[in-house]
C-alpha cells in the first residue's frame, strides 16, 4: 500500500429533526421509487421498530431513529446514488420535520513507519505543556471547528484520531470532516433539500481536500 493512500473510507448524509423509522422500509423505499429492485431485494433488515429502522444492502446503510436519519456508503461511485436518495427521503417528511444535515466524510490513512505516526500527532497536540502533568502523554483525539464559506448556518468540524482499524503491526490515523447545516436565526424554516444540493459538491471536495491537506503534514 502506498504511503498515505486511503485505507477504509465513507461518506454518510445525516439528518436531524423528528421521524418514524418504521415508515422508511426498504420496500417503501422501493415503492418511491428511491431504490431499485435488486437493491431493495438485497436488503438485509437488522430492525423495524417505532424507535428504530436499520439494514444494509448493496452499496448503502441506512440507520433511521426518532431524532436523526443516517444514509452512507463506502463507494465513492455510489455518491451520486446517495444524493438521490437522500433528497427523496427528506422531500417525503414534512418541511418542519428536518432541523439540520450534515454531510461527513471519514477515513483511515496508513502511517508508513511509527516514528512517521508519532510525529503527526506531535505536530498536531505538542506535548510540552504536558511535561509534569502526565507521563507519556499521547493524543487520543483532537477537533478543530472553522466558519462555513458560504450563508449557511452551521460549521466544518474535523476530528483527528488514532485508527483503530490497522492490522497489527500497522500504524494510521482517523479523520472525520463534519460539513454541519443548520436553521440560519433569520429562516423561520429549513429546507433541507436546498441545503443538501447546495452544498453537496463542494462538501464532498472540501472534505477530501482537508484530509489530504493533513496527511501532507506527516
Amino acid at each position: 500500500m502506498a504511503a498515505h493512500e486511503v485505507h477504509l473510507s465513507a461518506f454518510t448524509v445525516v439528518a436531524a429533526g423528528i421521524f418514524t423509522p418504521e415508515i422508511f422500509q426498504p420496500k417503501w423505499m422501493f415503492s418511491q421509487g428511491l431504490l431499485t429492485s435488486a437493491v431493495e431485494k438485497a436488503a438485509k433488515v437488522e430492525a423495524i421498530t417505532p424507535n428504530v429502522t436499520s439494514f444494509s444492502a448493496d452499496w448503502l446503510r441506512f440507520v433511521c431513529l426518532n431524532n436523526q436519519i443516517a444514509i452512507s456508503t463506502t463507494l465513492e461511485n455510489a455518491l451520486p446514488s446517495l444524493k438521490d436518495l437522500a433528497i427523496g427521503i427528506f422531500s417525503s417528511v414534512t418541511r418542519s420535520s428536518i432541523t439540520a444535515i450534515a454531510i461527513n466524510y471519514e477515513a483511515h490513512f496508513e502511517i508508513p513507519t511509527q516514528d512517521a505516526w508519532h510525529k503527526f500527532g506531535h505536530l498536531l497536540t505538542p506535548k510540552e505543556c504536558w511535561k509534569g502533568i502526565l507521563d507519556s502523554p499521547g493524543m487520543r483525539n483532537i477537533q478543530m471547528q472553522g466558519a462555513r464559506s458560504d450563508k449557511l448556518g452551521g460549521s466544518i468540524n474535523v476530528s483527528v484520531q488514532p485508527s483503530v482499524k490497522m492490522s497489527p503491526g500497522k500504524f494510521g490515523v482517523y479523520i472525520l470532516v463534519n460539513d454541519h447545516v443548520d436553521k440560519d436565526t433569520d429562516l423561520e424554516t429549513f429546507d433541507a433539500v436546498d441545503a443538501l444540493t447546495t452544498i453537496w459538491k463542494q462538501s464532498i471536495d472540501r472534505s477530501k481536500n482537508i484530509a489530504s491537506a493533513l496527511m501532507k503534514l506527516t
